[in-house]
């Protein structure tokens, strides 16, 4: 398989993972075992989504407004001061992170046909 495909299904199936409720996500999960018996690379793949996932619901406390990963609420909105040279150094990781985000969920509703 192609690593682009690869990449694209560990993308849909970290995600349908990650959405699964109840019994479905241990469907989801030993569907995912399956697949990651078939190629190493698939594991690789799906452990790449997997980081950067964590990575981006991590960065969420720096965005004022956004959903918080705990609870669901709303995070409050919060001033923080940070020096002028560091803006660089934090707001492009967080537009990377961003960009893939918007990617993932792209290649998800792809993936869904929608």
């Amino acid at each position: 398989m192609k690593m682009s495909r690869i990449k694209d299904e560990a993308a849909r199936r970290l995600i349908e993972l990650e959405t699964a409720t109840g019994g479905r996500r241990e469907a989801c999960r030993a569907n995912l075992n399956r697949w990651f018996n078939e190629d190493p690379q698939h594991r690789a793949a799906f452990d790449s989504m997997e980081q950067a996932w964590k990575a981006v619901d991590d960065l969420k406390i720096f965005v004022p407004g956004a959903v918080g990963a705990q609870n669901g609420r709303s995070l409050p909105e919060r001033k923080v001061k940070v020096p002028r040279g560091l803006y660089g150094v934090l707001v492009a990781p967080l537009c990377a992170f961003a960009r893939f985000a918007k990617y993932l969920r792209g290649r998800l509703v792809k993936l869904n046909g929608r």
